[in-house]
């Protein structure tokens, strides 16, 4: 998916948290990003929200985010 604000691509993997990677132009890893809803959610609830807030709030999502690395 694409980040709204950068154009930034992203894929959400499978889980809950520390699930979101930012990957480069050519589809690799690049970060690990970390946010979830305050709500208890099952997995498939809480990736498709966040596709939504980053396709949606793309700064908003991430401004709260915590960052983590990656192995390439």
């Amino acid at each position: 998916m694409v980040g709204c604000h950068s154009g930034r691509r992203y894929r959400v993997q499978h889980g809950t948290a520390s699930n979101i990677i930012e990957l480069d132009a050519k589809g690799r890893p690049v970060l690990g990003w970390c946010f979830v809803p305050r709500d208890n959610l099952a997995s498939g609830d809480v990736m498709l929200a966040q596709k939504i807030a980053l396709e949606t709030d793309e700064q908003g999502a991430l401004k709260i985010a915590r960052t983590f690395p990656v192995w390439r």
